[in-house]
């Protein structure tokens, strides 16, 4: 998948200390979380001027969920949207769903967290 552009925003580049036009990308990319491979989609934004790609405090959350969700997929585990799609389904709360999987609240939620 080549980059997609997702939207465009005006703000201060840390890159290029402007203010203009900054495009917010998505693109899969190869990283590693805890020493697991982990292939993605990740979000950055491009600054034109400088021809370079920097995350902000939001890009950085979003990518590290995604990443935690491609080691998961890569365990053969649920990804976290997929447990949230569960505990909707069920109307059940993070300890309300734990005796389903036979763990405890606490390890659900960690799980949630990776």
């Amino acid at each position: 998948m080549a980059r997609e552009i997702l939207e465009k925003v005006t703000m201060k580049c840390p890159i290029c200390r402007e203010t203009h036009e900054i495009e917010v990308v998505q693109e899969v990319k190869s990283t590693y979380l805890k020493g697991e491979l982990a292939v993605c989609l990740l979000r950055e934004h491009y600054c034109s001027n400088a021809y370079d790609t920097f995350e902000t405090e939001e890009d950085k959350v979003l990518n590290e969920a995604s990443m935690k969700d491609a080691v998961r997929k890569s365990r053969g585990l649920l990804t976290a949207s997929e447990i949230v799609a569960i505990r909707k389904q069920y109307g059940a709360s993070q300890s309300g769903l734990a005796p389903v999987f036979e763990e405890t609240a606490k390890n659900r939620q960690n799980y949630c967290t990776l």
